[in-house]
């Protein structure tokens, strides 16, 4: 869920915090439990002040916004609360209501200041005069409707800000170079965040533990990859490829986006697979499995992997594929967006310090495992060909998805 701040505030001080902190040393692991709403948002808690809140852990954005009491046409779930500005920590900005472009339509908000508590009180780290956007009023479809398990956004953009941010981000406040996400495989199960993440120590600046790969990240804003290529095979034979020579292809791992967004280039070759899943999930072990090359090493997703299950009644499910095609290009070619369905299949490991991503095959539990290249999905036992549930009609994507236009990621 990236979006783009179109025009820029100043806080009152707000230059100088990245020289004033005193709380950013770093923290112990803290793990944070995300919630699965049908497999297509997962949230978890964020606390201003003493203001529970629901946010969705994005590593598409960069600052945090957070719905406001004074957005009238926002609509949330009844248990749920909008964030109260009489709050004992509030300090007001300065600065102007800004537009925010999300693809699900316009946030408008204010900038302030506020203590922020990752999860909830006393269980993470807080961090005291953290900027966050104020949101006073959206046309956000999912916010309008009630359809949103979620009243704010926390960013976790790899910079120590984006370059139009006017102050430090969460991740350089409290101290965290490195952070895990790990959504659990299965039908409906939860996913996880990992703070400092202590399965990282043995890291270096030239490789991981063994138990990960490395991709470099290319991206000046975004956590964005090289993709070498995108191809489906049977058996170990390929099918079909995108990308490569005279394709220039880059990846974007999203936490935001719930399906894995493909470039026009690829539609083909993804309707040809698509086209080969049987609506009662007959055939899973006999779809093809799909490799994305990234920066030298493939990534090997099952059919349980890039198809989901739909629940058309309480008794009646439908297998889908777990795709979304758009039109947007990149300044290092097509581009291609790993959303959820890829953080369900990898625990994968944000690294702000390089900038590079490390990514584990996924064991129990969504701990990290080491990758076993001589393995075939074709040999793995049938529980393990289970998709998961999602509803795509409340499915989140990308704000950058506007059209024909280059995106300098």
């Amino acid at each position: 869920m990236v979006f783009l701040v179109l025009s820029s505030l100043s806080l009152a001080g707000a230059v100088n915090l990245r020289h004033k902190i005193a709380d950013n040393e770093a923290h112990p692991e803290y793990k944070l439990t995300l919630q699965n709403y049908k497999g297509v948002q997962y949230f978890a808690p964020i606390t201003l002040n003493d203001q529970k809140m629901w946010a969705v852990y994005d590593t598409g954005s960069f600052e945090i916004m957070a719905m406001s009491k004074a957005c009238a046409v926002c609509h949330i779930p009844s248990s749920y609360i909008k964030y109260d500005n009489t709050s004992s920590t509030f300090v007001k900005g300065n600065g102007p209501m800004t537009n925010h472009h999300f693809a699900g339509g316009l946030v408008v908000g204010r900038q302030d200041l506020e203590t922020i508590h990752i999860g909830d009180v006393g269980k993470g780290f807080a961090t005291k005069n953290m900027p966050f956007w104020q949101v006073m009023h959206t046309e956000m479809k999912v916010w309008l409707a009630g359809q949103a398990q979620f009243t704010a956004i926390v960013g976790l953009g790899h910079r120590e800000a984006h370059a139009q941010a006017t102050s430090a981000s969460l991740l350089e406040r409290t101290g965290t170079s490195r952070f895990a996400i790990c959504l659990q495989k299965g039908a409906s199960n939860p996913g996880y965040i990992y703070f400092n993440p202590t399965s990282t120590a043995t890291f270096t600046s030239t490789g991981g533990s063994g138990v990960y790969r490395k991709i470099p990240v290319i991206g000046k804003n975004h956590w964005a990859v090289t993709m070498d290529a995108a191809s489906t095979s049977m058996g170990g034979t390929v099918t079909d490829t995108r990308c490569g020579v005279g394709q220039a292809c880059v990846a974007i791992i999203d936490s935001g986006t719930s399906l894995i967004g493909v470039p026009q280039m690829a539609v083909p070759m993804i309707s040809a697979l698509a086209k080969k899943i049987k609506p009662d999930c007959s055939n899973m072990d006999q779809l093809p499995e799909l490799t994305f090359t990234l920066a030298g090493q493939k990534f090997v997703m099952p059919a349980s992997a890039y198809v989901i299950r739909f629940k058309v009644s309480p008794t009646l499910t439908k297998c889908l594929p777990a795709f979304t095609d758009f039109n947007m290009m990149s300044s290092h070619g097509n581009m291609w967006i790993l959303g959820m369905p890829f953080l369900r299949h990898f625990y994968t490991v944000f690294d702000r310090t390089e900038p590079a991503i490390y990514v584990a095959d996924q064991g129990e539990n969504c701990q990290p495992v080491a990758h076993n290249s001589t393995a075939s999905f074709s040999t793995f036992p049938k529980a393990r060909q289970e998709p998961a549930f999602a509803d795509t009609s409340e499915a989140t994507l990308p704000s950058w998805a506007y059209g024909n236009s280059i995106m300098d990621i």
